[in-house]
């Protein structure tokens, strides 16, 4: 299989075998000479995670991700043609030359491929663009989803900050109170307890306007 690796100069995303090159090179030059006099473009880009690259058909500002590929098939190796050692392998990847253009990996629904049916992917390119605009209205929808959950998401989590931080202040607010309600309370004790002293001291018949230690007491008291 001829295909990119991630340290090249930017690379249309293929994977075919080293006889099907031209054709594929030649399929690709046709598709972006479609997709451009139809308003939309063909990118190459750095993946959003990892080193690699991937190749993007672009509508309106919306791309899908594409990918060129042959398939293959697994075949047995004959006995004769095998190894002589327990790790020889006894299947192989045998290249069938069935061109298949998809969205990369993990998908299931490609845009086009070679069948007895539909014939040749170059004989494609009119239901190929049809499926590539169709992808993006997808992709957008999707984004648009995803955007609306985040900003939704996002909203709550600021609800949240300020419902926090109302608690907050109301706990600040209770606790300065409770501190003040305590202050108060011991300054009326004190003075309760000067008042006592100042009582007891008169009825005890001692002065506590003189120079006594009683009155620098009840002074430094007050």
């Amino acid at each position: 299989m001829v295909r990119p690796t991630w340290d090249e100069p930017p690379t249309l995303t293929v994977a075919v075998g080293v006889a099907s090159v031209p054709r594929a090179s030649r399929f690709l030059d046709a598709l972006v000479k479609a997709v451009e006099p139809a308003g939309g473009r063909v990118d190459v880009k750095k993946v959003a995670h990892g080193r690699g690259r991937e190749t993007e058909a672009v509508f309106c500002g919306e791309g899908v991700p594409l990918r060129l590929r042959e398939r293959y098939r697994q075949a047995k190796i004959p006995p004769d043609k095998r190894r002589k050692d327990i790790w020889a392998a006894r299947f192989e990847y045998v290249l069938t030359g069935e061109f298949i253009l998809d969205a990369g990996h993990c998908s299931s629904d490609p845009y086009g491929k070679d069948g007895k049916t539909a014939g040749p992917l170059e004989d494609q390119l009119n239901p190929i663009l049809t499926r590539l605009v169709e992808a993006v209205g997808k992709a957008r929808a999707v984004r648009r989803h995803h955007e609306a959950n985040r900003r939704r998401w996002e909203e709550q989590e600021r609800l949240c900050r300020e419902q926090a931080e109302r608690e907050r202040a109301e706990r600040a607010r209770a606790e300065a109170l409770l501190t003040e309600a305590g202050a108060w309370r011991r300054a009326n004790d004190l003075r309760a307890c000067i008042a006592a002293l100042e009582e007891r001291a008169a009825d005890c018949g001692r002065p506590t306007d003189t120079d006594s230690d009683l009155a620098k007491l009840l002074s430094w008291a007050r």
